[in-house]
């Protein structure tokens, strides 16, 4: 407020006081934030409404907040309001620091604070300045897992655009895995998956069941620092464990990774190669490892032997 002299009368001296505070919605606090961590700041009003005041504050995504509206009244209106903000991380990289902002609007009878009319100091929008926890990393997802001779995949992305394209060379440590997606691969922009494909080769042992893990290596080389050799970073790891399973041959059975039998015994269904056989029931018969039930004008006397 301003105090101006105006005159003297009488003898007296005439004051006239100016309001020169003008009806805000104000904003302030630590704008500073570390990905995944917090900050708080407030709202408050500058002058007594009229009437109760309700600021709705709509947070952007990657922020959470306490509280999403506040009232003010003509009696608490220049009591702040405190707002605390949690920063969510996540791990995609979005540099050293960026910004997200938080937006407020005003709804009340009084038009001082009242939707466009509202007044804002510094403005409507509180702008954080968010310190990324993320680095740059190149991701490995999916589990391997193959019988011989079949095909399965995984897939690489980044976490972050590139100054310069990734380029990835996959390496199966063992004959036993192929490659087949042709290498290398180039990555040049964050969250865009690239799919390995790869094939399990039969070993040519002998039928035996059993399961084992093997490995897949791979390599980066970029102009960008980053996701180059020894600076590059991997999630989980630059290498993929793919297990291979060894099954037994159609008619052979076997306890679970224990040595199949060579043919399914005569009578005997063998439906799972890690079950033992069951004998077939009555009116039935087998020869090839599946039970058949025995013909209309047939006889089966043996559940071994071919009916008659």
């Amino acid at each position: 407020r301003r105090v101006l002299f105006r005159s003297i009368v009488g003898g007296s001296y005439v004051f006239t006081i100016v309001d020169n505070v003008i009806p805000q919605i104000v904003l302030s606090g630590d704008p500073a934030l570390v990905e995944g961590g917090t900050t708080t700041y407030s709202v408050v009003l500058s002058t007594p409404p009229t009437s109760n005041v309700v600021v709705t504050l709509t947070p952007p995504s990657g922020l959470s907040l306490n509280a999403t509206t506040l009232t003010f009244t003509p009696a608490n209106y220049n009591t702040p309001k405190g707002i605390l903000v949690t920063s969510v991380a996540d791990a995609v990289y979005s540099g050293a620091t960026f910004t997200r902002s938080v937006t407020h609007s005003a709804a009340s009878s009084d038009p001082n604070y009242n939707g466009g009319t509202a007044s804002y100091n510094p403005s409507n929008t509180f702008v954080f300045s968010i310190a990324d926890s993320a680095s740059p990393k190149i991701f490995i997802v999916g589990s391997a897992m193959l019988q011989e001779n079949e095909f399965g995949s995984y897939q690489i992305y980044l976490n972050a655009t590139p100054t310069a394209a990734v380029s990835i060379r996959a390496v199966s440590y063992s004959p036993q895995i192929n490659i087949v997606t042709a290498m290398p691969i180039s990555l040049s922009t964050a969250n865009s998956p690239v799919t390995i494909s790869i094939q399990a080769l039969l070993t040519g042992s002998t039928n035996q069941a059993m399961s084992y893990p093997l490995l897949i290596g791979h390599t980066a080389t970029s102009a960008d620092t980053n996701f180059a050799g020894s600076n590059a970073q991997w999630s989980p790891a630059s290498t993929l464990s793919v297990t291979i399973v060894n099954i037994c041959k159609y008619g052979s059975w076997a306890k679970p990774y224990g040595t199949c039998v060579s043919t399914c015994p005569l009578g005997y269904p063998c439906p799972s190669i890690t079950s033992f056989p069951v004998p077939c029931g009555i009116g039935k018969y087998s020869t090839t490892g599946a039970c058949t039930v025995c013909p209309a004008g047939r006889q089966c006397f043996d559940s071994t032997a071919a009916t008659v």
